[in-house]
């Protein structure tokens, strides 16, 4: 019996370790100018985009597809080849950032033209990618129709998330505002057998958030308990992070806090975590189910 242990515990080890080896270290770099139609924040996430497909690249590589297009014209035949980069791996977790600013100065005709330049030095988890990822559709719009697809809204516009999967699945939707995170979906109201995500259909069409729709989604829940979701903000211009996960697993939401409405608060607020929670769980999910996603939608309201 020992020795049949022995084994079981050494069998199991090198099976954490192969396990363990698919994630990697990884660090990338990336340099771009504060271009004048271009706030700090934006910059900021456009060097976070290309310092982490840097790191990929130097830790997996690159490959590239190619298509090809034939055109006939006047009876003379033309080909077209276009090539697209791919990239081998994916960004699980960012476990430090390093920005770094430099004023330029450049010429421009007579005139000294001052220059912001930004620098970022990032470093995470990463992991090679061993199969294609479940590419489900999805956008936000300020009506039911696909024609008012908008990333950005003014202040008192509905906010409708517009969904579909390939496959069968769960579907579950926060944002994060500030110094808080709410769940957006399931609702509020909803049966507690959809405490962690709702159940989607293969191919079926959703606009969640509008309890005006043709059809119920979910036979023992009734559209008219359905949240409705208000864009509001008292500044210029606010942004808000939209987090989409889907998993064709069913999986464990985080711990949620019932916020208190005050007296004076005209709309509801739903549940609530810290936006570092939120992040920590998504990031701790994806790292250990190859099965669970996650998107994240940057949307802008303004006055």
């Amino acid at each position: 019996m020992k020795r049949i242990a022995f084994i079981l515990i050494i069998t199991f080890f090198s099976l954490n370790c192969a396990v363990s080896q698919k994630i990697r270290n990884a660090s990338g770099t990336a340099q771009f100018r504060l271009e004048e139609d271009m706030s700090k924040d934006e910059l900021k996430e456009k060097l976070r985009h290309h310092a982490i497909i840097n790191a990929i690249e130097r830790e997996y590589g690159t490959y590239v597809t190619q298509e090809s297009f034939v055109d006939v014209d006047d009876g003379n035949t033309r080909f077209r080849i276009f090539g697209k980069t791919v990239i081998r791996g994916e960004w699980l977790k960012t476990t430090h950032e390093d920005f770094k600013e430099e004023v330029r100065k450049n010429k421009d005709g007579r005139r000294n033209r001052h220059e912001l330049w930004m620098s970022l030095k990032i470093e995470g988890k990463v992991r090679e990618i061993s199969k294609p990822e479940i590419e489900f559709n999805y956008f936000t719009s300020d009506c039911r129709k696909e024609v008012c697809k908008t990333g950005i809204f003014e202040n008192g516009d509905p906010m409708y998330l517009h969904f579909t999967s390939p496959v069968d699945g769960y579907l579950s939707v926060y944002v994060a505002e500030n110094d808080e995170a709410y769940r957006l979906l399931p609702y509020q109201s909803m049966p507690k057998r959809y405490k962690n995500a709702i159940p989607v259909v293969a191919d079926k069409d959703y606009v969640f958030f509008s309890p005006f729709g043709d059809e119920n989604y979910f036979d023992d829940f009734s559209k008219h308990l359905i949240d409705e979701l208000i864009m509001l903000t008292d500044k210029e211009e606010e942004y808000v992070n939209l987090y989409l996960v889907f998993s064709t697993e069913e999986f464990t939401k985080p711990s949620l806090t019932l916020p208190e409405r005050g007296r004076d608060e005209q709309y509801e607020r739903p549940k609530s975590l810290s936006p570092s929670t939120l992040t920590n769980w998504l990031e701790s999910n994806r790292i250990n189910n190859e099965n669970f996603y996650y998107r994240q939608l940057k949307l802008k309201i303004i006055s």
